[in-house]
C-alpha cells in the first residue's frame, strides 16, 4: 500500500469513528507523518525520474562511443589485413621469380648441355643442395610471415633451413677451393669441419632474427 493511500485510509477511519479533527493527539501525528512521508516519496520519485533520464542519456552516449571505437577497430584490422596480404603477395612474387629464374637457368643448362666453367663436377651436388635448401627456406619464411604475429611460432623450421643453406654454401665453397688447389674434391673431414660450423652460424642467425620479429 502506498503512503497517500495509507493516509487516506487513516482519515476515512478517523471520520468513521467520529473522532474530532485536531492538530494534536496520536491520530493527528500519524496523519501528519503519513503526509510527510508521502511528500518525501513524491520528491524522491522526481529525483529518481531525473536520474533515469540522465542514465538514459549517458547510456546513449556510451553506445555511440562504443560503436565508434568498434568501427575504428574494424578499420584498423582491415588495413592490417590488407597490408599483410600485400606483404605476403610481394614475398610470394619474389620467391616465385627467384625459383623460376633458377629453374629456367638449370633447364637451359640441361637443354644445351652447357657446363659452368668455374663450377667443377664435385661441386655440383653441393650446388643442388644449396638450391634445394634455399627453396625450402624461402617457402618456410613466406608461410611464417603470412601468419598473424600473435599466432606465429618460434620459427624452428626457418632456423633449421637457414642452417642447411649455410651448411650447403660452406660445402660448395670448400669444394670449389679444394678443387682449385688440388684438382680434386675436398676430403670428407674437411667438408664436415666447414659445413658443421656453417650450419650452426646460419641456424643461430635466423633463430635470433625470427625471435626479434616475433617479439616486436
Amino acid at each position: 500500500m502506498s503512503a497517500p493511500a495509507g493516509a487516506a485510509n487513516m482519515r476515512t477511519l478517523t471520520d468513521a469513528a467520529g473522532l474530532p479533527a485536531s492538530d494534536h493527539g496520536p491520530f493527528a501525528e500519524d496523519l501528519a507523518l503519513a503526509d510527510w512521508f508521502a511528500q518525501r516519496l513524491e520528491d524522491s520519485l522526481v529525483y529518481l525520474q531525473a536520474d533515469c533520464e540522465r542514465a538514459r542519456d549517458a547510456l546513449s552516449v556510451l553506445m555511440v562511443e562504443t560503436e565508434t571505437a568498434l568501427q575504428q577497430r574494424r578499420e584498423v584490422s582491415t588495413r592490417q589485413e590488407a597490408d599483410l596480404q600485400r606483404r605476403q603477395g610481394e614475398i610470394t612474387l619474389l620467391q616465385n621469380a627467384f625459383l623460376g629464374a633458377v629453374l629456367m637457368v638449370l633447364t637451359a643448362v640441361q637443354a644445351f648441355a652447357y657446363r659452368i666453367p668455374f663450377l667443377p663436377p664435385p661441386a655440383v651436388p653441393a650446388l643442388i643442395a644449396l638450391l634445394g635448401a634455399l627453396a625450402l627456406l624461402l617457402a618456410t619464411l613466406v608461410l611464417w610471415l603470412a601468419t598473424p604475429q600473435e599466432n606465429r611460432g618460434p620459427g624452428r623450421f626457418g632456423a633449421l633451413f637457414a642452417g642447411l643453406v649455410s651448411a650447403s654454401a660452406g660445402w660448395l665453397g670448400v669444394t670449389m677451393i679444394a678443387h682449385a688447389l688440388t684438382g680434386r674434391a675436398s676430403p670428407l673431414p674437411l667438408t664436415w669441419a666447414v659445413a658443421g660450423p656453417s650450419f650452426v652460424c646460419g641456424w643461430l642467425f635466423m633463430r635470433r632474427r625470427l625471435r626479434r620479429e616475433t617479439t616486436r
